[in-house]
């Protein structure tokens, strides 16, 4: 967890030094080629959970997905590309036929 000063920090233009809540922020990586509606969920939920946990109203959460390609991502040392091939295939083929 990374820790600032209040006055590196800014909260709709109100610097946290000035009286702004401290905003939790979060990034989540998902793979890339899912449907627009995956990331949304995750980033409805993933804020959520982070407001739930801190205890803060969910409007103060900020965070984004970071898309990946699973070539550019290891499990276990081994490219996610070919760790996961069947899957990554067959969300490919899903998106082809449009589901």
């Amino acid at each position: 967890m990374h820790s600032y000063e209040p006055d590196a920090m800014a909260v709709g233009g109100v610097s946290v030094a000035e009286g702004a809540p401290v905003t939790p922020y979060f990034e989540a990586i998902a793979f890339e080629g899912r449907r627009p509606e995956q990331y949304t969920d995750l980033l409805a939920r993933m804020s959520q959970a982070l407001a739930d946990a801190c205890g803060v109203d969910l409007a103060i959460v900020r965070g984004r997905v970071i898309k990946v390609s699973p070539e550019d991502w290891a499990i276990a040392g081994v490219p996610a590309s070919v760790v996961r091939k069947a899957e990554i295939e067959a969300r490919a083929a899903a998106r082809a036929k449009g589901e």
